[in-house]
């Protein structure tokens, strides 16, 4: 058994001629380690990582997306297959048994790699461990040899390689290989270490990897030997005196504390700030106001919600540790709205202006300058965000307006992103302005001009801005780019349906159902469709075959109920909303639609 295991292997820790065996184990603790249980993402790991694999030599979003998402997840505390101990393994009377928790090295510290070497000089070789917590290091003389004799055999090769890897050294009937690479992202040392198998010198084989065979006896224990092949002369060093160490209490600072920190890259705010100055968000007590220093203090008691959410997603994607909004959280604005430092609470009078003062003049006489760094130097990469990922984080979050910063910070880094362009556009839509989202889908389209849902979206803001014949030229232009676009065939149909061309609105719904079958927004415009000319029982089936494709979709049991509705089926109208309950409990357009129903 060896859990989640990074590192392994044998070693003859005492001296007996049987190796022991080291597993170093955990792979990624929630709550830092400290037994808090927090959620732990193994499960999901193997679901949604591990099952969406690629075959041999394509590619796969679910299986990129399911990394994304698991690294993502794992910068909010979540757990990773950790809290697990080492384990270690002492063969006793012919079996290997569990000797973990009584050899000390069971250590629940996400172990990754180990190194064996006699750190001290003593002839019992010792361990170097390496954890992904604290304390990482860990330096552990080895205490179990009983005082047993023992030499070190050191090789230097002549025909074979210089460090005689791969040569096989028996003493006194045990056997050891000298090996490189050792493990994950580790090596031992190349002193091989023998205890004396119950007698008093050493007999010492040596199988080089030349081929030759070197036999070298009565070596004397408490010493190092170095042989060099072929040579009948070896030369000894003593081993270290046995030095007493007091044994102490090691532990190490797992819980990340926030700190002063000035940005490489300055972030704009999600909301307009004039600056240069600083922003202090509270609740409760008012922080410090020196008519000095210019402070914008919000107290998050008195501010709408989406204050505290916003200004919360900022400050989890500013720095790679992902933590949540914790008040008061203080940060320096410079003139153009964008944080230049974020502060771990709220920085004395003199400490506020002091960096007043090195803003000033990095953005002023000397703007080549950056406070973060205590030099001027010479990026050979330059430090960059990634700002389409902050803007889709305020998007998905129900924050499209303030996503609007950082994209437009990704067009500022690089003016080709046709995606940066599209996102702006469908916000702007979103928001009604449609002649802002035309002249974004525009931009998209300059840029790849076979970006079809840039067509698809400017044909929506034409209609949007009653240009029919110009929304119906623009989406045909995506159908000549892609004939089998679903997208630009609904879009079409929405057109012909607007300008009362039913059949042919009818035959681009279908054609796009026959591109995409579970395309639940083209089935549900073919319903509307059929319900709007009198067709009820066409109606009914194009939804209740939505239903079966698409049963995450609320519009279409919604679109299901009305036509059951304008037939007098009032029963058949009620098992559908009920469907919908079942399907998304506590939805609370199925729960209004049928108190509507009821009050009739």
């Amino acid at each position: 058994m060896g859990r989640w295991a990074w590192g392994s292997g044998g070693f003859d820790f005492d001296l007996d001629g049987v190796p022991e065996i080291l597993v170093t184990c955990g792979m990624v603790s929630s709550d830092f380690g400290q037994g808090g249980g927090g959620p732990d993402l193994e499960s999901f790991f193997w679901r949604q990582v591990v099952a969406k694999a690629p075959a041999a030599g394509r590619t796969s979003d679910e299986y990129e997306n399911g990394w994304n998402a698991l690294n993502q997840l794992i910068r909010q505390d979540y757990g990773w297959h950790g809290a697990e101990r080492n384990v270690f393994y002492v063969r006793r009377n012919g079996h290997y048994q569990d000797w973990s928790g009584i050899s000390g090295l069971d250590f629940a510290d996400d172990s990754r790699a180990f190194a064996v070497t006699d750190f001290d000089g003593d002839g019992h070789p010792d361990l170097l461990l390496k954890s992904r917590l604290g304390p990482q290091i860990r330096a552990l003389r080895n205490d179990s040899s009983g005082g047993k004799p023992s030499v070190g055999i050191s090789l230097i090769g002549t025909k074979s390689n210089r460090d005689g890897i791969g040569a096989r050294v028996e003493v006194n009937g045990s056997t050891q290989w000298l090996t490189a690479g050792s493990g994950f992202l580790s090596q031992h040392t190349k002193t091989l270490y023998f205890g004396l198998m119950g007698r008093e010198r050493a007999d010492t084989k040596i199988a080089w990897p030349s081929g030759a065979v070197q036999e070298i006896p009565e070596l004397e224990p408490g010493f190092t030997y170095r042989i060099t092949e072929g040579s009948p002369v070896t030369v000894r060093e003593a081993f270290r005196v046995r030095a007493g160490f007091a044994t102490l209490p090691v532990s190490g600072m797992n819980r990340p504390e926030p700190g002063d920190s000035w940005l490489l890259e300055p972030i704009p705010t999600p909301d307009p700030r004039k600056g240069p100055g600083f922003l202090i968000l509270y609740a409760g007590s008012q922080p410090p106001s020196p008519a000095t220093i210019p402070i914008d203090a919000i107290d998050l008691n008195r501010e709408p919600e989406r204050t505290a959410a916003t200004y919360s997603l900022l400050r989890r994607y500013i720095f790679e540790y992902r933590s949540g909004l914790e008040l008061p959280l203080t940060m320096l604005i410079d003139n153009s709205s964008k944080v230049r430092k974020v502060y771990a609470g709220v920085p004395a009078v003199e400490k506020m202006r002091s960096d007043l003062q090195q803003l000033s003049a990095a953005t002023g006489s000397n703007p080549g300058t950056n406070p973060a760094l205590p030099f001027r130097g010479r990026y050979y990469s330059a430090p960059h965000r990634n700002y389409f990922k902050l803007g889709a984080a305020f998007y998905w979050a129900g924050y499209p307006e303030h996503a609007l910063p950082y994209l437009h910070e990704v067009i500022r880094a690089k003016p080709d992103n046709w995606k940066a362009f599209l996102a702006i556009g469908r916000i702007q839509q979103e928001s009604g302005k449609f002649a802002d989202a035309l002249a974004s889908f525009k931009s998209a389209i300059a840029i790849k001009p076979d970006n079809v849902a840039a067509y698809v979206n400017a044909s929506e803001a034409l209609a949007a801005m009653k240009d029919a014949p110009g929304a119906k030229a623009i989406v045909h232009e995506a159908i000549r780019i892609s004939p089998e676009s679903p997208e630009a065939a609904n879009q079409l149909g929405m057109l012909y349906a607007s300008d009362g061309e039913n059949d042919q609105a009818r035959k681009q719904f279908q054609q796009a159902i026959a591109a995409r079958p579970n395309y639940s927004g083209a089935i549900n415009n073919l319903g509307v469709l059929y319900a709007k000319i009198g067709q009820k029982k066409d109606a009914i089936g194009a939804f209740q075959y939505g239903i079966k494709v698409a049963p995450d979709d609320e519009m279409l049991y919604l679109n299901l109920g009305r036509v059951y509705g304008m037939t007098g089926d009032r029963g058949a109208a009620r098992d559908v909303l009920e469907r919908l309950l079942a399907q998304k409990p506590g939805s609370t357009v199925a729960t209004k639609a049928l108190a509507e129903l009821d009050s009739r």
